[in-house]
């Protein structure tokens, strides 16, 4: 199963296509930790930019909200 993954913020992100739904895991040590599993509700612009890109989906259709310090949006 394809896994969305950034080192920097040390998550990793999977797609849910039967509930719809992004789900998000803790990386440690280089490991995705599937016991912090957990749903994707909301994102900085860049990163869900990428996640967008990295599965071609529209986030809003998975629930998932794009925020900074700024600004609170939904995509």
């Amino acid at each position: 199963m394809k896994m969305y993954i950034n080192k920097k913020s040390k998550i990793a992100v999977k797609k849910d296509e039967d509930d719809k739904l992004l789900l998000v895991y803790d990386i440690e040590d280089g490991i995705v930790r599937e016991e912090t599993e957990g749903i994707l509700r909301t994102t900085e612009p860049e990163i869900g930019e990428e996640i967008a890109e990295f599965f071609k989906i529209n986030l809003a259709d998975y629930g998932v909200e794009l925020y900074s310090e700024d600004i609170f949006m939904t995509t």
